[in-house]
């Protein structure tokens, strides 16, 4: 039977960890211990809290998802955990999905597979779209759904991709030992595209079951727009972030300089759109969240990464 922790990144938000917490609690293959690193600035208490499984870690200076993570796996590894399960506080896994996820591994294992990490299916809460993970082409990223011409199936609902989010995955301690740990400059957003490029670049798999499924909080959905596309509106500390680490892993994918030219095409294309939508849709700050879309495409560009934008 194989040892497994969970972890979970807060922030602020009592009521969705709660629901996670809940989720954590009755899953139907038992989970040993949950290691939680409370990034508020005030440290957050519940009774769900009050359980002998539960460890809290508070950070009232926030170290975000990254370091958090750094964390919470170097922790596994010293209390010699075989997996750890990483949760964003605002998700749901439904109650056999760790047992799902562990019987996949089995079948892998058995196939002389090398897991990096295996992961649900992930379902956003707000619109029920299942959220798409990516493929990586020469000089971007790309959000597919599965299908046998784009993913490498090992059978029936479970294949490989290249990109899963942090939150929901299963990951294999012993591969971890082997593997570079999150970057930490990245502070939020980026942080699994890091991760899962580093999970394969050493030779092991990141790995999805259809079987097995998450229910998750993308963001603030505001609306939708062409092919049924949800809208999702940040604050500018998001928008930051997510301009400059998506901006700086994807313009260094490739060495080539055609690569590059199209990479640093790609960013600028998708900086532009965000723009138009913060103009469109965001409901404040607009000139603010402007310019820290722009700001963090330029750091990323230059590399100058760090918990440079702050709450």
């Amino acid at each position: 039977m194989y040892k497994v922790a969970a972890y979970i990144t807060l922030y602020k938000d009592i009521d969705a960890i709660e629901k996670c917490l809940s989720c954590l609690y009755e899953q139907t293959y038992p989970i040993d211990k949950i290691f939680i690193v409370d990034n508020s600035p005030k440290r957050l208490d519940s009774l769900v809290f009050n359980n002998e499984k539960i460890i809290i870690d508070f950070h009232p200076e926030n170290i975000a998802i990254a370091e958090g993570l750094n964390i919470g796996i170097n922790w596994a590894i010293e209390n010699k955990y075989d997996f750890l399960w990483t949760f964003d506080q605002d998700s749901e896994p439904n109650v056999d999905t760790l047992e799902i996820l562990l019987s996949e591994y089995e079948y892998l294992a058995q196939c002389d597979i090398p897991v990096g990490i295996i992961a649900p299916t992930i379902i956003e809460i707000q619109t029920q779209q299942i959220l798409p993970n990516a493929v990586r082409k020469s000089y971007r990223f790309e959000p597919f759904a599965p299908t046998p011409s784009l993913f490498h199936y090992y059978r029936e609902k479970l294949y490989q991709c290249d990109v899963v989010i942090t939150s929901g995955s299963l990951i294999n301690l012993q591969s971890a030992k082997q593997i570079p740990l999150p970057n930490p400059d990245f502070f939020i957003d980026g942080v699994d595209m890091d991760y899962c490029l580093k999970i394969g670049q050493h030779g092991y798999h990141v790995c999805v079951t259809q079987k097995a499924f998450m229910k998750h909080n993308f963001g603030t959905y505001l609306t939708t727009i062409w092919k049924k596309t949800p809208i999702y509106i940040y604050s500018s500390l998001r928008y930051y972030y997510i301009n400059r680490n998506h901006t700086y892993i994807e313009t260094r994918l490739s060495s080539k300089p055609i690569d590059i030219i199209l990479s640093f095409i790609h960013r600028l294309t998708i900086l532009i759109k965000n723009i138009v939508k913060i103009i469109l849709f965001e409901p404040d700050q607009k000139p603010l969240k402007i310019w820290a879309s722009c700001l963090g495409f330029t750091h990323g560009l230059i590399g100058k990464l760090g918990k440079t934008w702050l709450p």
